[in-house]
C-alpha cells in the first residue's frame, strides 16, 4: 500500500485479498508466481507509457480511502469535539 499511495502500479499474485477490486480498477498487473510472469509484466509496463500511466492513476485512486489522513481525520475531529 505504501507503493500505491505514491502513484506506483503493483505486480502482485493472486494472492490479495481484494484482488477483484484491483482487477477491476486497473491498478496493476496480476501475475502467476513465477519469474517469467513477473518479468512480463514488467516489460509490460515500461514499453506501455499509456498503460503505465493509466494505472498509476487509477492506483491513486484505489488507495485514496487506505490513506492515514483519511482514516485518521474523522476519528481524530470526533474525538476532539467532544
Amino acid at each position: 500500500k505504501d507503493y500505491m499511495l505514491m502513484g506506483m502500479p503493483v505486480i502482485t499474485t493472486e494472492a490479495i485479498s481484494y484482488r477483484k477490486k484491483f482487477i477491476e480498477g486497473k491498478c496493476g498487473i496480476i501475475v502467476q508466481y513465477n519469474v517469467a510472469s513477473v518479468v512480463n509484466a514488467v516489460v509490460k509496463l515500461l514499453t506501455n507509457k499509456k498503460l503505465l500511466k493509466e494505472y498509476r492513476e487509477n492506483v491513486l485512486k484505489f488507495i485514496l480511502p487506505f490513506d492515514c489522513s483519511n482514516i485518521l481525520k474523522p476519528n481524530i475531529e470526533r474525538v476532539l469535539s467532544k
